[in-house]
């Protein structure tokens, strides 16, 4: 007969309470309790009773205990699948819209010309986020993958940090459950997108570690530099990087409470973290001042919408049915007098719960004050549903650690669907440019094509080659797209930005005066503004070729036309 120490949690390969500091024993050990346990002796005959485990079983069983054994292995190959992943997607997918307005601010000859260009009030993101990335262009170029590089780096990081911020709570289960949430969301589609989303979400994963390092007691400086830094870079990448802040500041409103003291040090990093919106200030005022109403209009629905474009709806159904589940258990154990005990400390039970709410915060921000959203902005939403799934996981099952080992199954299964949705995504956008691109082939060189969609416009003026794209022309008139679409904020914001890049902008009719014959280009079968205005004035519309989403037009000038050539 062997003696030894069996531990209660049937998941213990994994630590499903490891790291807890709430939860340590006199002696020293963490975790679930350790109760005195007579092992049978080992039997080298037949199985008897219940049959041994197969051989899948076993290696099954062994894989679990050495990525629970060894959590930076675990977190490291999840981290190396992620990168593989987000590469390929960053290589395959075509810079868009939002991408080459970044490009063209970054790459400025000058400080001073990309200055001048924000001060147009044409791009919606503030210098700190255009400086970071001319360092990457002067450091790897101006290729897609070059681009995107602190959007990726960026997510990578963000695994780790948000293991470590819930592992050191409820264990190592739960951190890789942490870890795996972003996948399943609608994140891990920016961390191919040089623009600042990615990067505002990781600084908020920073500035959570280290509030939480702050109230530990783990290097209080460092932890205390990690919140002012992380909050200020989140306000120097977006406009509305500041609201990762806000959690911090529900939850230290807690803490005070529970300390019935005000920990000024905390308040002062805050402080410091939202101050350089003082300086974008000239910045904010040129976006108001270039549209009346800067960016995107806020729709109220979007408070909703946003939740829905979040996750998919099989995280939505997964995290419902868990928060219903503490629901019901909780009054359960109300009636039956037991005693309530919060999975995580109720200070950053309470930043969790915030972190939920940026999206709703963004929108009221946005209805009230600025006049602009969109649901990008309220992205790190997704930090309170990783911190929040594990937590619920262990107050529904406080002694085991088997609804969290299912909940990660379950996780990493969605998360593999979003990757294979958004690799399709990515090919599908590849193909339908490549098609216009074909299209453009048959056009004769020198020929001007007037692009009828302004994201289609900027697209195909960076991916064609250099002779087409110098026959590529956008005709912009503000006072028709508001007329035909309800919104000329783009139209404005690509006649602000074209003095500055390589591509051509025309006001119409300037253009239209001198051509009886055009050549127009309708992507995605969007016309915009533009066909329909044509067909008003007098030209005859008929189509040259199809090919895939995209077709050429060519418009006559007919004799009867409101429009005199010159």
């Amino acid at each position: 007969m062997v003696l030894g120490y069996e531990r209660l949690s049937t998941w213990d390969s994994l630590g499903a309470h490891a790291g807890n500091p709430t939860n340590v024993s006199p002696a020293g050990q963490t975790g679930s309790s350790l109760r005195m346990a007579v092992a049978p002796p080992r039997s080298h005959g037949p199985a008897t009773g219940r049959a041994a485990p197969g051989a899948v079983g076993r290696l099954g069983r062994t894989m679990w205990r050495s990525v629970g054994r060894r959590p930076t292995l675990g977190v490291g190959a999840l981290v190396v699948i992620y990168a593989v992943v987000s590469v390929v997607a960053s290589a395959t997918r075509p810079l868009w819209n939002d991408e080459l307005f970044t490009l063209h601010v970054a790459d400025q000859p000058s400080l001073h010309l990309l200055f001048s260009v924000l001060r147009t009030g044409a791009e919606a993101n503030p210098p700190g986020f255009h400086l970071l990335t001319r360092a990457v262009i002067k450091a790897f170029g101006t290729g897609q993958v070059a681009l995107r590089v602190p959007a990726l780096v960026a997510s990578l990081l963000l695994l780790p940090m948000l293991y470590y911020i819930v592992s050191r709570r409820l264990g190592t289960a739960a951190g890789y459950l942490a870890a795996l949430v972003p996948l399943a969301t609608v994140a891990p589609s920016y961390s191919y997108e040089a623009r600042p989303y990615a990067l505002v979400l990781a600084l908020a994963a920073l500035v959570l570690l280290s509030w939480q390092a702050y109230i530990d007691g783990r290097r209080p400086r460092l932890a205390l530099t990690g919140l002012a830094f992380g909050g200020a870079a989140a306000t120097c990448m977006h406009y509305y990087g500041p609201l990762i802040l806000l959690p911090i500041a529900v939850g230290e409103l807690i803490r005070s409470r529970q300390l019935s003291r005000i920990d000024y040090r905390v308040w002062v990093c805050l402080l410091v973290a939202v101050l350089p919106l003082l300086a974008f200030i000239p910045f904010i005022r040129a976006g108001i001042d270039l549209t009346g109403v800067p960016w995107d209009p806020v729709r109220s629905s979007q408070a909703v919408s946003s939740y829905l474009w979040l996750l998919p709806v099989t995280m939505i159904v997964l995290f419902t049915s868990v928060a219903l589940a503490v629901t019901v258990v909780g009054r359960r154990r109300r009636r039956r007098h037991q005693v309530l005990s919060l999975p995580l400390p109720a200070p950053e039970m309470a930043a969790a719960a915030t972190f939920l709410l940026v999206p709703a915060a963004a929108v009221a921000i946005g209805e009230f004050a600025t006049g602009a959203f969109t649901q990008r902005y309220g992205l790190a939403a997704v930090i309170g549903v990783a911190v929040l799934l594990p937590a619920g996981a262990r107050f529904l099952e406080p002694s085991r650690g088997r609804l969290t080992a299912a909940l990660c199954i379950v996780v990493g299964l969605i998360s593999i669907e979003v990757a294979v949705s958004d690799q399709v995504s990515v090919a599908s956008q590849r193909k339908g440019q490549d098609q216009t691109l074909a299209l453009l082939a048959h056009i004769p060189p020198g020929a001007p094509v007037i692009v009828a969609e302004q994201h289609a416009f900027l697209d195909l003026s960076h991916a064609a080659p250099p002779a087409v794209a110098r026959s590529l022309l956008y005709i912009a008139d503000p006072a028709q797209a508001t007329a035909k679409t309800g919104s000329n904020i783009e139209e404005l914001e690509l006649m602000g930005i074209a003095p500055f890049a390589d591509v051509k902008v025309r006001k119409y009719p300037d253009l239209i005066t001198r051509q009886r014959k055009l050549v127009v280009l309708v992507a995605d079968h969007d016309p915009e503004w533009l066909v329909p205005v044509l067909r008003a004035d007098g030209y005859a519309i008929t189509e040259i070729r199809r090919d895939g989403v995209s077709l050429l037009l060519s418009a006559t000038l007919g004799s009867r036309s409101r429009i005199a050539v010159r």
